[in-house]
Order: structure tokens, then C-alpha cells, then sequence
């Protein structure tokens, strides 16, 4: 699957790789053969998991079972780094390129009438984001015309998205 195709269908569904809003992570962790990092923060039922797949931070709450609460696909660190390029195209068949544009994502999102984008009035720096309510995702996407490709995405090329709770998105 090619990159782009991957991000229209995070959009389009509000999970990646198995990892969506209310899903336990014991059972999304199964169908992700990645090395992570914890980190866990806070004291007694407050506690909150932050895990880094490299290709996605998930952050879970309610630790008696550790449901997911938000997860952030970090798709602007194909750029810098090619191993974790390599790694997810070997492990999960998915071949990102080092950069992803706006436009290519939002081309395979066409003809998809039950995905409504909007974007929301928001001042974000150097980013744009654009919105599907309906599945909880927001794409951050790269707002600068003087950033050129390199380290890091440039103007127009998806930086990130993000997957939280519909009742929370702008």
C-alpha cells in the first residue's frame, strides 16, 4: 500500500493499524509488530500510557486497561528517518515515501461522499488543518511557502494526523 493510500484511510476510518479511539491496547498492540517506547505518567487512576511506535504515539488512559485516547500518526518523520522508512515498508507492507502531499491524500479521498472535510478556523503556525469530523481525524499540514523539502516536509505535504474523539475536535 502506498503511502497515501494508508493516511485516506486513516481519514476515511479514524484507525491505523489497528488503533482507534475506545480500543483496549493489549488488543491493538497484537497487530503491530514494532519496537515501542512507554512512558507513563501520573498517580493512581490518573495515570496516563504514552507508547511511541516511531510511526505512531498512541496515549491511553484508564489503566486498569489502558484505553486508547488519542493517536498521533507522525508521518513527517519519514524525512529524517529512512530505517523507520524501510522498517514499516518491510513489517507492514506499506511504502511511504519520504514525504506526503496534501493533494495525492485528498485525491484518494474523492468519490468518498461519507467523508466530509472542513477546516476549522484555527491558528496553527506554519500549519493547516484540515478536519473529518466524522471519524475524529485531523491532517496538519504543512503551511509555509518558504519551507523546502529536507529534514522535514515542506509547504503542502502532511505533516501529521491526528485520531481523537469526535466530541473533542474543533
Amino acid at each position: 500500500m502506498k503511502g497515501r493510500v494508508f493516511a485516506a484511510e486513516i481519514i476515511r476510518t479514524g484507525s491505523a493499524l489497528g488503533f482507534g479511539v475506545g480500543t483496549r491496547l493489549e488488543e491493538a498492540a497484537l497487530s503491530l509488530p514494532l519496537d515501542y517506547v512507554d512512558d507513563v505518567q501520573g498517580r493512581g487512576k490518573s495515570k496516563v500510557l504514552w507508547r511511541d511506535y516511531g510511526i505512531l504515539e498512541v496515549t491511553c488512559g484508564q489503566p486498569s486497561d489502558w484505553v486508547v485516547q488519542t493517536v498521533s500518526v507522525q508521518l513527517h518523520r519519514f524525512a529524517s528517518l529512512p530505517e523507520l522508512r524501510r522498517t514499516v515498508s518491510e513489517t507492514l507492507q506499506i511504502d511511504c515515501e519520504p514525504y506526503t502531499s496534501w493533494q495525492e491524500v485528498a485525491g484518494e479521498l474523492e468519490g468518498h461522499a461519507d467523508v466530509e472535510l472542513v477546516e476549522p478556523e484555527l491558528d496553527y503556525s506554519g500549519y493547516r488543518v484540515v478536519s473529518a469530523r466524522s471519524t475524529g481525524v485531523s491532517a496538519y499540514v504543512v503551511k509555509d511557502p518558504e519551507v523546502t523539502r529536507g529534514v522535514y516536509p515542506a509547504d503542502g505535504d502532511l505533516w501529521s494526523l491526528e485520531i481523537m474523539s469526535p466530541e473533542f475536535m474543533p
